[in-house]
């Protein structure tokens, strides 16, 4: 069968502090920034029309359960689906390389998914509910949120973003609209507003 899990290890590192999510003084959370390289690639994500279908995560210990769980269960209705584990933070290139992006997170302190970066190259998102994915994908608006530890639903929307389009488009379409909101001038405009509230309320 084509369907596998292809991966030379799975990584043993210590997982990548959050990039300032929370805004200062309990304002709204605000979004991450993501590297200006992810925003450069032509045309965004690769569209690719082959048989074999690649999902793409990024690999650390804590999913590795979710990921096999999920596989299995994919292998019962499809054999044309691999899954891609990446060791190492994943280049623009390496996103544009597949068809859809999982972060099957299951810890809310894990934010090592790199959900914002495939958002922004345009691939189709399925990740787990916890609160950072909420936030990335708008409340499941621009990507598919599952319960962690649920490898049932996960193959469900696995499975839809990788052969349903017209269930893919809206949220495609809501992503390309709301994806500026990871550049950095972004966060800096942000921020700008709110200390410059602070001066003018202060006594």
């Amino acid at each position: 069968s084509s369907a596998g899990i292809r991966s030379s290890r799975w990584p043993w590192r210590r997982p990548v502090q959050p990039r300032a999510i929370v805004s200062p003084l309990g304002a709204d959370p605000l979004p991450e920034v993501v590297e200006e390289r992810y925003f450069s690639l032509p045309n965004g994500a690769a569209s690719r029309d082959t048989a074999l279908k690649i999902v793409g995560s990024f690999g650390r210990p804590e999913v590795r359960n979710s990921v096999e769980q999920a596989m299995a269960r994919i292998r019962r209705f499809r054999d044309d689906v691999e899954w891609q584990i990446f060791d190492g933070p994943p280049s623009p290139e390496d996103l544009a390389g597949v068809d859809l992006w999982v972060d099957p997170a299951v810890d809310e302190n894990d934010f090592d998914g790199f959900v914002a970066e495939a958002l922004v190259v345009g691939l189709p998102i399925v990740a787990t509910r916890v609160p950072i994915n909420v936030l990335r994908l708008e409340q499941g608006r621009t990507g598919f949120l599952t319960p962690p530890r649920d490898p049932n639903e996960m193959t469900h929307a696995i499975l839809a973003g990788l052969f349903k389009t017209e269930v893919v488009q809206s949220r495609q379409s809501a992503a390309r609209q709301t994806v500026s909101k990871f550049r950095a001038r972004q966060r800096l405009r942000i921020l700008t507003r709110i200390y410059e509230s602070l001066i003018t309320t202060s006594p």
